[in-house]
């Protein structure tokens, strides 16, 4: 193995940063550096997805043992102008009908195209994290391999175009309407290789990016195992013994169970069988958050939510609730419901997001909910997870899904496959066909 060098982009990056990008992006280039790679980050000095504003100090900084260059972002989040520019540029238009739209304007008059690209990059920076000094930065230095994380944002978007010719990205391409655009689409198209998280996003991607079509894989990421069960202190809010879901992670993220759970409170007189062979009323289930506090949820009856905890809280959450619940419709990956298997409980996720329902259909470790029907979804919820024999036969499907499709060495081969070649200027998506021979996994073209 030759040590390259890696600088990873990524929107924020700091200690106590709630998000499964940062998260991704983080363990990956710390797992690179491990082997023996000269790993750098790029990022803003902006701390909340919300605001975008400059938090932290712009320049040096390291971050887990690792250095970070810091550029300061020059303008907060503009709110309501963003929003009003997303719905002028993208007409809110998703799914087929979105990729329709983006396919016409391929073939648009380049007049017309050019204003349309204006009208997305004043988005891009409306929503920010403006921050002008990183592409060029980013295109003045050496890296043999600049990998962006999060189609969405500006480090993305306007990095790509200075270092194209050794870049990858790893998309995170939720659904969502500003996926649909030109800006996101010549983005996607400029790198030597995307670098996906699961099939769903990968065919997306690549309907949305045809012909021309970078090399592509299906790399995601790898799950350290579980810490081994420790004492935990039970928050004082959670009644012990009271049975309970989980939902992990950022506030927004949430906000799709409020009606199911409002649904789910007024179900009585149905048996739910726990773990140490008791059996309750539907009536004594609860709703734990861990994270960030969801306003949505507030008042709701047999709701508690706990705020950020600290990993032994967390781990031990996990390992005692029902489920854990991923209520998001917009997913790349979902590292929540994936840690949920590795703690043995199985997932419930939203029929309407691709990738978590995706997970459920190859691995059959959970249930998907259509989330638009609040009733229904209640009951079906608490039908999949009444009997104790049918949520462990969901969470031991889900463990051995992840064991066997999220393991580090095949995610770290990948970086380094793509990294060799550009650096020695081979084909990078020869060097991805032959990875995903070894490895099983999704490529193309």
């Amino acid at each position: 193995m030759i040590p390259r060098r890696f600088a990873f982009v990524s929107p924020r990056y700091a200690d106590g940063i709630l998000g499964g990008a940062e998260a991704h992006c983080r363990a990956v280039a710390e797992k690179l550096a491990a082997r023996g790679h000269q790993v750098r980050i790029v990022t803003t000095t902006a701390l909340s997805y919300h605001s975008w504003r400059d938090e932290l100090p712009p320049g040096d900084d390291r971050v887990g043992g690792l250095p970070v260059e810091r550029h300061a972002t020059r303008a907060p989040r503009l709110f309501p102008l963003d929003e009003a520019l997303k719905a002028a540029t993208s007409h809110r238009l998703q799914g087929e009908r979105g990729l329709a739209r983006v396919r016409r304007l391929d073939g648009a008059a380049p007049l017309g195209n050019r204003a349309r690209d204006l009208l997305d990059e004043a988005w891009s920076r409306a929503q920010g994290p403006w921050c002008p000094t990183l592409p060029g930065a980013l295109a003045r230095a050496s890296d043999d391999l600049v990998v962006l994380f999060c189609y969405l944002y500006y480090p993305t978007l306007l990095g790509v175009r200075g270092v194209a010719d050794r870049a990858a990205i790893a998309p995170l391409a939720d659904e969502g309407s500003m996926f649909y655009t030109r800006t996101v689409q010549r983005a996607l198209r400029a790198p030597r290789a995307l670098l996906c998280n699961v099939d769903e996003e990968a065919e997306r991607i690549r309907a949305l990016v045809e012909p021309a079509v970078p090399p592509m894989a299906v790399v995601a990421l790898g799950l350290d195992p579980p810490p081994p069960p420790a004492p935990w202190a039970r928050p004082p809010a959670l009644r012990e013994g009271a049975p309970f879901v989980l939902v992990l992670g950022r506030a927004g993220k949430a906000r799709p169970m409020v009606d199911v759970w409002r649904a789910l409170t007024t179900l009585r007189d149905v048996p739910i069988e726990l773990d140490d062979g008791r059996t309750l009323d539907v009536r004594d289930l609860h709703l734990v958050t861990a994270g960030e506090v969801s306003p949505q949820l507030e008042g709701l009856p047999r709701v508690v939510q706990l705020g950020r905890v600290d990993d032994a809280t967390r781990w031990g959450l996990s390992r005692e609730a029902l489920a854990m619940v991923s209520p998001s419709a917009a997913e790349s990956l979902s590292l929540v419901l994936l840690e949920g298997w590795q703690a043995g409980r199985p997932g419930v996720v939203n029929q309407a997001c691709a990738a978590t329902r995706g997970h459920i259909q190859r691995c059959r470790g959970g249930v998907a909910l259509d989330f638009s029907r609040p009733d229904e979804a209640a009951r079906v919820l608490v039908e999949a997870l009444a009997r104790k024999a049918e949520r462990d036969a969901m969470a031991e499907a889900g463990r051995r899904y992840v064991e066997r499709r999220y393991g580090w060495p095949a995610v770290l081969d990948a970086y380094e496959a793509v990294a060799d070649a550009v650096a020695d200027r081979r084909d990078v998506g020869a060097a991805l066909r032959a990875w995903g021979a070894r490895t099983s996994a999704w490529t193309a073209p």
